[in-house]
């Protein structure tokens, strides 16, 4: 189902509960997919609870890679970056963040190793923060 993109920043700080079931992310999945597709050509993901759904699911999609983010964590970093971003649920706004160039993560159900460099590491992490209930703003980079 197309949904609407949450825009309201409390509502964004929540974080997402876990999925503990293969059988409750085919739906979300579907959400995911028609809710970005009108989109796809303005960015790279989305999170479920960008578009209502406070569960750890997210949609990434890179150089025409699909990837599917299920309660995603963070094992390794190297490399802080800054990287200039938007987000869906701030249309308009950029924001210049603190990044890592390379994460490995653990994903899904199954714990599947997968690591991103580059751009995909970046969307990654901002996918991950939407998950974790932080947006872009929480990741404004600080000069030192």
């Amino acid at each position: 189902m197309l949904r609407k993109i949450v825009t309201n920043r409390r509502e964004l700080s929540i974080p997402t509960e876990p999925i503990v079931s293969a059988e409750e992310v085919a739906d979300i999945i579907v959400d995911l997919e028609e809710s970005f597709s009108p989109l796809a050509n303005k960015g790279f993901g989305l999170a479920a609870n960008q578009i209502g759904i406070p569960k750890s699911v997210a949609l990434m999609k890179v150089g025409g890679k699909r990837t599917i983010l299920i309660n995603p964590k963070v094992i390794e970093k190297d490399e802080r970056i800054k990287f200039n971003e938007g987000c869906f649920s701030f249309p308009g706004l950029t924001v210049l963040t603190d990044r890592y160039a390379y994460i490995k993560i653990e994903n899904g159900l199954n714990k599947e190793i997968i690591e991103f460099r580059g751009i995909e590491a970046v969307v990654c992490q901002h996918e991950l923060g939407h998950l974790q209930g932080k947006t872009i703003f929480d990741f404004k980079h600080k000069a030192r």
